[in-house]
C-alpha cells in the first residue's frame, strides 16, 4: 500500500469524525427546543449517523482497492526488477564465457610459440654441444699428440742424461777409489792411522779402568773410546755455541721438548712405573729454572759454561734406565723437603698454643712429639677419624706429622728400601 492511499484515508476518517463531532454538537444545542424540533433533529441526527457510517464503509473499501492497486504494482515492479537483473546476469555471464574462450585462446596459441621456441632453443643447444665435443675431442687429440711427443723426448733426454750421469759417476767413483787406494797406501798416510790406532787403544785401555765406562759400553755396544770422543767433541760444540749466546735456547729445548713427549707417554701407558721417574725429573728441573730465575748473572759470572754443564747434567738424567732422577731426588731433594716439613709442622704446633691449646711436640710422651732427629713424629696423631695409607702419612688435619699406622721407622724403611732399589746411598736429615 502506498503512502498517498494512508493519507487519503486518514483524511476521510478525519473528516468523518468532524461531521459527527459538528452533529453531536447541533443536537446537544437543540436539545432544549420543543419536543416537536427535538424529534426532527434526532431523525436528522439519524440520518447523518447512518451515512457517516456509510462513508466509513466506503472509505474502508477505498483503502482497501488502494491497497491492492499498490500491492499489484509492486509485485509487478519486483518482477521487472528481477527479469532485468536476470538478463543482465546472463549477459554478463555470456560475456565473461567469450572473454575466458579468447583468453585460452591466446594462451593456447602463446604456449604453442613457447613450445616451438623451446624446441628451437633446445636443437640450437644440441648443435653447439656437438660442434663443443667434436671441437674439444680434436684439440684433446691434438694435446695427447703432443703430449706423446713431448714425453717422447724428455724420456729420451732423461735417458741421456741418466746415461752421462752414470759415465761420469763411474768416472768419479773410479777416480774417488783410486785416490782413497792410493791415498791409503800413501806412507804418511798409514803412519797417521796407526798413530791414531794406538793412540785409540791407550785411550781404551785407560778408560777400562773406570767402571761405569765399561758398564755404559756393555749396555749400548757402543765402544767406551768413541762415545768420551762424541761426549768431548759435543763439549767442545756446545762452549762454542755458549760462546755465541745459543747454548741456553739448545738447552732448554733439549730439557723441555724430549721430556714433555716421554711425559705423556708416560702418563697414557697402563704402567705406573715411569711416572714417578718423570716427576722426578721436573721437580729437578724446575728447581733449576728457579735458581736461574732469581740468580742467573751470579750464576754465570761464577759459571761461565753454566748452559754447557746444564745440557750435559740434563742428558744425565734423562739417560733411559738408570733413574739418575730419582737417585738426586732422593739423595738431594726428599732430605730437604723433610726437613723442611717437619719445622713447618713445628711452626704450625707452635703457633696453635696461641689459642690456649698445649705444646706437645717436645713431649715425648705425648701423641704430637716429634723427634728432632728424624724431623718425623713417633706417634702420629690420636685422632679417631685419622686414616693413614700406604705411605705412613696422616690424612688429618695436619699433613706434616706422620701417621701412627705409618710412623718414622715405616717412612725410614721405605726410604732405605727406595734408596737400595736406585742404588743412592741414604742420606740422614738433619734439622735446620
Amino acid at each position: 500500500m502506498s503512502a498517498n492511499t494512508h493519507a487519503n484515508i486518514d483524511s476521510g476518517a478525519q473528516r468523518t469524525h468532524e461531521t459527527v463531532d459538528a452533529t453531536a454538537n447541533a443536537i446537544h444545542s437543540m436539545a432544549n427546543q420543543p419536543a416537536r424540533a427535538y424529534d426532527a433533529t434526532a431523525e436528522s441526527a439519524s440520518r447523518t449517523r447512518n451515512a457517516a457510517v456509510d462513508g466509513s464503509y466506503r472509505a474502508q473499501a477505498t483503502a482497501q482497492d488502494a491497497s491492492y492497486q499498490a500491492q499489484s504494482a509492486l509485485n509487478d515492479a519486483s518482477y521487472q526488477a528481477r527479469s532485468t537483473a536476470n538478463d543482465a546476469s546472463y549477459q554478463a555471464r555470456s560475456t565473461a564465457n567469450d572473454l575466458s574462450n579468447k583468453a585460452g585462446n591466446a594462451a593456447d596459441h602463446a604456449a604453442a610459440r613457447t613450445n616451438q621456441a623451446a624446441r628451437d632453443t633446445r636443437e640450437t643447444a644440441a648443435n653447439a654441444a656437438n660442434q663443443t665435443r667434436d671441437a674439444a675431442a680434436t684439440a684433446a687429440d691434438k694435446t695427447r699428440e703432443a703430449a706423446n711427443t713431448a714425453s717422447a723426448k724428455t724420456s729420451e733426454a732423461i735417458q741421456n742424461a741418466q746415461e752421462t750421469s752414470r759415465r761420469l759417476s763411474s768416472a768419479a767413483s773410479a777416480r774417488v777409489s783410486h785416490l782413497a787406494e792410493v791415498t791409503a797406501h800413501h806412507p804418511l798416510v798409514q803412519q797417521t792411522s796407526q798413530a791414531s790406532q794406538r793412540q785409540l787403544n791407550a785411550l781404551d785401555r785407560e778408560l777400562s779402568k773406570y767402571g761405569f765406562l765399561n758398564e755404559f759400553e756393555a749396555r749400548t755396544n757402543v765402544p767406551k773410546t768413541y762415545g768420551v770422543l762424541g761426549l768431548g767433541t759435543t763439549l767442545g760444540g756446545l762452549i762454542l755455541l755458549n760462546l755465541f749466546g745459543l747454548a741456553q735456547p739448545i738447552t732448554n729445548l733439549v730439557g723441555w721438548a724430549l721430556p714433555t713427549y716421554l711425559s705423556c707417554r708416560a702418563l697414557e701407558s697402563p704402567s705406573q712405573g715411569d711416572d714417578k721417574q718423570w716427576l722426578t725429573y721436573w721437580i729437578i728441573f724446575g728447581l733449576l729454572n728457579l735458581v736461574e730465575s732469581a740468580a742467573l748473572r751470579v750464576v754465570l759470572y761464577y759459571i761461565p759454561q753454566y748452559f754447557t754443564i746444564k745440557l750435559a747434567f740434563l742428558i744425565w738424567l734423562l739417560y733411559p734406565g738408570a733413574n739418575n732422577a730419582q737417585k738426586v731426588y732422593y739423595s738431594l731433594v726428599r732430605p730437604l723437603f723433610q726437613t723442611g716439613r717437619a719445622k713447618a709442622s713445628q711452626v704450625a704446633s707452635n703457633s696453635s698454643t696461641g689459642y690456649g691449646r698445649t705444646n706437645t711436640l717436645n713431649t715425648p710422651n705425648s701423641a704430637n712429639y716429634v723427634n728432632p732427629s728424624t724431623g718425623f713424629s713417633s706417634a702420629g696423631t690420636t685422632n679417631s677419624n685419622t686414616t693413614s695409607d700406604s705411605t705412613g702419612y696422616s690424612s688429618g688435619t695436619n699433613p706434616f706429622v706422620a701417621s701412627s699406622a705409618g710412623g718414622a721407622s715405616g717412612l725410614q724403611q721405605r726410604d732405605v728400601q727406595q734408596q737400595q732399589t736406585i742404588g743412592v746411598v741414604p742420606v740422614a736429615v738433619v734439622p735446620l
